[in-house]
């Protein structure tokens, strides 16, 4: 906008200034040059004005006429199971509609749903979860006392499109506030679903944590005597997991003392040896395996995964999650876009005393990607 906004105004002062005619008369020569600034800043003026009222207003215009373009449909990449090969699941689409509409100060992810079950080609969830009861209010999910100290945060939510049975939340929510019936609450993976379709328009307000970023209270958290619940939905491994899987593991921790380096140790090697590609012939027909020692490439969804197990693996509690990135920020308007080509999937790891902390393994900025994708959506 910024770099618009100059060149606009470097190019009309140009323009004035190689179509005004410069009289020989040294005083009507001074005349006319205070006249011509007068102009210029009276023009730049104007366009900065008019170019700041487009910019503020486009938005809102964009989101509807992209959802006419493209119809209402299903949100990509959100499914009951985290499946590797079907294609349909990738989460980098194309589709450029408008989602969600974040009304917040801080970038987040905005979680979909959590698994915890992997059997070498697919994830699921093992557990079922209650509904809670509607009735008026803030319904709490969590006592704020209980968690580690950190920045709250009220946020609120806007449904853009239809199909979509998912109620996006944060990594640490504390609380929600909506008037919908039949809303299911996983307490275990700490994720919230309607029973029925969600209305296009529909808003909701979250009360959230900003998880903490000190990398002392990380590294610190040396503890591994975790929760039952947690050894058994988020240490399971497949019986039939290739061997070279553990022993990779093992080398790229070599060292590592706590849970969060041999996390952050695994993450790097991701990042750092495999690309990004979405050309996975017969890839999910041989697993994960064929990812981390054959093709070395694939979409999130393998990266995700890949470093869940080798987590696992060395006894780092983790899981994968689905949902959207953080989007594209309207600092005008105060919220955060967020289209269907910001889905996204990544990893969390569970650190004793701190809870759950994300991490994104795929090898390239998320947001960078998909910012040339769907900023037109604010120009």
């Amino acid at each position: 906008f910024i770099a618009f906004l100059i060149c606009t105004i470097f190019t009309f002062i140009s323009f004035q200034r190689s179509t005004t005619a410069q009289p020989a008369h040294p005083v009507w020569r001074k005349g006319n040059r205070l006249a011509e600034s007068v102009n210029i800043s009276t023009m730049a003026l104007l366009l900065f004005v008019a170019t700041l009222a487009i910019f503020a207003l486009i938005p809102r215009v964009r989101a509807e006429f992209i959802s006419r373009q493209f119809g209402q449909q299903a949100m990509v990449g959100l499914t009951e199971n985290f499946d590797l090969g079907d294609i349909r699941q990738v989460v980098r689409s194309s589709n450029p509609e408008a989602v969600l509409r974040i009304y917040s100060d801080y970038p987040q992810f905005w979680r979909a749903k959590t698994y915890d079950n992997f059997d070498g080609k697919k994830w699921t969830v093992t557990y079922t979860y209650p509904m809670i009861p509607r009735q008026p209010g803030i319904k709490w999910l969590q006592d704020p006392k209980t968690l580690p100290e950190g920045k709250q945060l009220t946020q609120r939510v806007e449904i853009l499109m239809e199909n979509n049975r998912f109620i996006f939340t944060p990594l640490i929510t504390i609380g929600a506030k909506f008037n919908l019936p039949g809303v299911y609450f996983d307490p275990v993976g700490f994720t919230l679903r309607s029973r029925g379709l969600i209305p296009k328009g529909w808003t909701y307000t979250i009360y959230s944590q900003l998880p903490t970023k000190d990398p002392k209270k990380l590294r610190n958290a040396t503890s591994q005597e975790y929760p039952q619940i947690i050894k058994t939905l988020y240490l399971q491994l497949p019986r039939n997991l290739d061997p070279r899987v553990r022993e990779l593991a093992a080398r790229i921790t070599l060292g590592k003392i706590s849970p969060y380096e041999k996390a952050q140790a695994i993450k790097l090697y991701l990042l750092q040896n495999y690309t990004y590609s979405e050309n996975l012939d017969n890839l999910y027909e041989k697993g994960v395996e064929a990812f981390l020692f054959e093709a070395r490439a694939g979409h999130c969804k393998y990266f995700a995964t890949a470093m869940a197990v080798l987590c696992r693996a060395v006894h780092v509690p983790s899981r994968t999650v689905t949902g959207f990135t953080s989007g594209i920020y309207n600092p005008l308007r105060g919220y955060y876009l967020i289209n269907q080509n910001h889905a996204h999937a990544w990893v969390e790891i569970y650190l004793e005393g701190l809870g759950w902390i994300s991490m994104n393994p795929t090898p390239i900025p998320i947001e960078e990607a998909m910012n040339f994708k769907a900023a037109f959506a604010l120009m």
